[in-house]
């Protein structure tokens, strides 16, 4: 049976008729407002503790597990970027070799072709 408020207020009128109004009031106040079932016993509080204690383990489990899981993945991600960086300025050296060795051989070749050219110019000068 569900206790009611109208069911409290009458028991609290027959409690003032029998005990009087600072006993009834005094008695009331140590039942609990709503029925026994609904009430929280030392059991469930320490019951209700250790479940949040294991909660609270294991989140802080998870945590760690997540954290070096990051940790794992970012130190990946740093070794490729470093290894693809590495790969980068290794083509980016080879190119340069490569240009400046075909500019430096288009250099030669048009200095000696104008070495060549004067010098048959100061050769056919007296001929002339």
């Amino acid at each position: 049976m569900a206790i009611s408020e109208e069911s409290r207020h009458h028991l609290y009128q027959r409690l003032e008729t029998v005990l009087g109004a600072n006993e009834a009031a005094t008695l009331m106040e140590h039942l609990p407002p709503v029925g026994w079932a609904d009430v929280a016993t030392k059991r469930d509080l320490d019951a209700l503790q250790a479940a949040t204690r294991r909660d609270i383990a294991e989140l802080r489990a998870e945590t760690t597990r997540n954290i070096g899981e990051l940790e794992a993945a970012t130190t990946r991600e740093f070794a490729a970027s470093r290894a693809e960086m590495s790969s980068m300025e290794h083509r980016l050296r080879s190119d340069l070799i490569a240009h400046l060795e075909r500019e430096l051989r288009g250099q030669t070749w048009r200095m000696l072709t104008a070495v060549v050219a004067m010098s048959s110019l100061i050769v056919a000068a007296p001929h002339l």
